[in-house]
């Protein structure tokens, strides 16, 4: 299997050649042996081959040995310039010569016989003679004698030359006895009368001896003897004879076929119906002869390229000779196959390119495949690039083309490189994240990658920043591509900022406490600070007063934070209620008691008594005691004898 890469053009070859054989005329036996003058168009010298038929070539000279039909082929084998030509045939017919009563001959029919220059002994001449169906002729008269001389006298193939003696074909004569010069007969029987014996022949001393012709050179000898006879020892051999025929050999009639020429054909082309008719009205045959084609039931079918010779035959019958040979040469052309790949472009890196074309002139059956290459490959820069056809050839059938292969070209094109950063986001103060994103298009043969970057730091304010996208190129392939950069975009949100104010508590009508709390969420150590305020006042009651926070932020930081506040509660509670403590007296006064009990700093406590549970009636006992401590006392002096029950009253504001 063979397979060509055409380039744009036309596929190179050996030129053609044709050969000009022209027509070789019929002749008759005995004729003078003549030069055949084909010629080819190339200059190159044409050889000839016998076919068929009883002839022989030397070089461009054929030499006729019998009558019969002679077939010759002239060729022209081509060298490095020049393809092989298409064997021409000639054929031509060579008939016996008849020596017409008109002309005052006897009707019969003379056949001269060349058996090649080895010879032929008079035994094997006369059987040859009576298997043709004739006999060694049997010259009885002068005239007749005149007469197949000069069949004969011109052909120097027939004759053996000695000195200046020549000795030619066979005739019938034979001796019967050996008695001299007298005793001798024709095959025949006809009476050996007549007879045109050379000087001093017969002369030879064999038993057995044999008529042959006889001359001498007339230029070589003082005497003109050109047509005489001779005697040829039955062991002797002879260049020649002469067949006579009573009557002609075959009596049945000559037919002729009409073969119509063949135009020149270009290969591809449809079975040619073939029709050659006979005169006969014989059904008429055909067969290769040369070159690539077939016959199947009267159409010619071409099978390749180069000269074609188809022989018409008709077989004969009993009324009719057997016709063949008649042939009719034509050339058959390669097929120009035009081959048209389809442009194509496609972007750089592509690994996936399908070639396709047109191709026209093709012959499915040869079994060629067309396919397409170029020199491009995925990683070849963006360009234009030629595309080439590749033919698969397994039955080495492209000798039948003139391939033509049209220019096309494959564009590679920048591929789309997408490099898209991904959107994300971070609260004021921190850390940037990890940059992310995706690089698409990019051949696995570059060793490209994605860059991230972003002007945002841990300090800047609430708001969007653009996140760079780039490609990272150490190979510098960048230019194989259309970039598309799709930043993305770094939001910074607020960041969550908690003040909390701490919930105290005091007892009704005491100084609010100092108010604190906690400030959370502060980035960047923002100088944020907190203060915190209660509506409530000493004289508030008893009850619950929020607690209200207070940012102070001289760097105008608050923007960049989500704040909550959380309020505090001051709870104001009253006094507990006092508890009178066992009464104890003063030291030295056994008449005065002294009352304690149990006490809210800063509240005032009224001391009442009374000489009767059961009466409802109270009786202050001093004036109001302000307590200083968690205790506070009173001294008194009651009457003798008249008991008093105590109380203590808290005095709320």
């Amino acid at each position: 299997m063979t397979s060509v890469i055409f380039g744009a053009g036309t596929l190179l070859a050996a030129s053609d050649q044709t050969i000009n054989f022209p027509a070789v005329a019929d002749t008759v036996s005995g004729a003078v042996p003549f030069a055949l003058s084909a010629t080819a168009s190339s200059g190159l010298p044409v050889s000839y081959s016998v076919v068929s038929g009883p002839v022989t070539i030397s070089s461009n000279i054929i030499s006729i040995m019998a009558a019969g039909t002679a077939v010759i082929q002239a060729s022209q084998a081509g060298n490095d310039s020049f393809s092989p030509a298409t064997n021409v045939v000639q054929s031509f017919e060579i008939n016996r010569f008849q020596w017409t009563t008109n002309s005052g001959g006897n009707g019969h029919y003379y056949e001269v016989r060349y058996p090649g220059p080895a010879g032929i002994n008079w035994t094997n001449a006369q059987n040859d003679a009576v298997s043709a169906g004739g006999y060694l002729a049997t010259i009885t008269s002068a005239a007749e004698d005149e007469f197949v001389f000069n069949l004969i006298n011109a052909n120097t193939n027939l004759w053996v030359f000695s000195s200046d003696n020549k000795f030619g074909p066979l005739t019938g004569g034979y001796k019967v006895v050996d008695d001299g010069v007298t005793n001798w007969a024709w095959v025949t029987g006809e009476p050996f009368t007549y007879q045109n014996w050379g000087p001093s022949r017969p002369n030879s001393s064999s038993a057995v001896d044999h008529v042959q012709y006889f001359t001498r050179d007339p230029d070589a000898t003082n005497d003109a003897l050109v047509d005489a006879w001779s005697d040829l020892p039955n062991n002797g051999r002879s260049l020649g004879y002469i067949i006579e025929y009573d009557t002609s050999p075959d009596s049945r009639l000559n037919q002729s076929i009409n073969f119509p020429a063949i135009p020149d054909q270009t290969y591809g082309v449809a079975p040619i119906a073939l029709n050659a008719t006979a005169s006969s009205g014989l059904p008429v045959e055909y067969t290769i002869v040369y070159g690539l084609a077939s016959i199947s039931n009267n159409f010619l079918i071409v099978n390749g390229t180069g000269g074609v010779t188809v022989c018409a035959s008709v077989a004969g019958n009993a009324n009719y000779y057997s016709r063949s040979n008649v042939n009719q040469e034509f050339y058959v052309n390669r097929e120009g196959l035009w081959i048209t790949p389809a442009n194509l472009a496609g972007p750089y890196g592509d690994t996936n390119r399908i070639f396709s074309g047109n191709v026209v002139g093709l012959v499915s059956a040869d079994g060629i495949i067309v396919g397409y290459s170029t020199t491009a490959t995925a990683g070849s820069a963006p360009g234009t690039y030629p595309i080439t056809p590749v033919l698969t050839d397994p039955n080495n059938r492209l000798t039948n083309y003139v391939v033509i292969a049209n220019p096309a070209t494959l564009i590679v094109t920048q591929a789309l490189l997408t490099v898209t950063a991904t959107s994300t986001s971070r609260g004021y103060g921190a850390a940037n994240p990890p940059w992310t994103g995706t690089l698409v298009g990019a051949w696995s043969g570059d060793n490209l990658s994605a860059t991230y970057n972003s002007s945002a730091t841990a300090a800047s304010p609430v708001g969007t920043y653009p996140i760079i996208a780039g490609v990272s190129d150490p190979g510098n392939r960048l230019g194989n591509y259309v970039v598309v950069i799709n930043n993305g975009v770094l939001s910074v949100t607020p960041a969550p900022l908690t003040v909390t104010a701490n919930n105290v508590t005091r007892l009704y009508g005491a100084a609010n406490p100092v108010f604190t709390g906690v400030i959370s969420g502060v980035q960047n150590g923002d100088n944020i600070t907190a203060s915190y305020s209660c509506a409530a006042v000493a004289s508030s009651p008893v009850g619950t007063f929020p607690i209200i926070p207070q940012l102070t932020d001289p760097g105008s930081k608050l923007a960049n934070y989500s704040v909550s506040s959380v309020d505090g509660t001051l709870t104001v509670g009253s006094p507990a209620a006092p508890v009178l403590l066992r009464p104890t007296r003063p030291s030295g006064n056994s008449e005065a008691i002294t009352l304690a009990w149990s006490a809210s700093s800063g509240f005032g406590y009224q001391v009442q008594y009374t000489t009767s549970l059961k009466s409802a009636e109270w009786t202050n006992l001093g004036p109001i005691v302000t307590a200083t401590d968690s205790t506070a006392s009173i001294i008194d002096t009651p009457p003798a004898g008249a008991p008093r029950f105590y109380r203590v009253v808290l005095q709320l504001p």
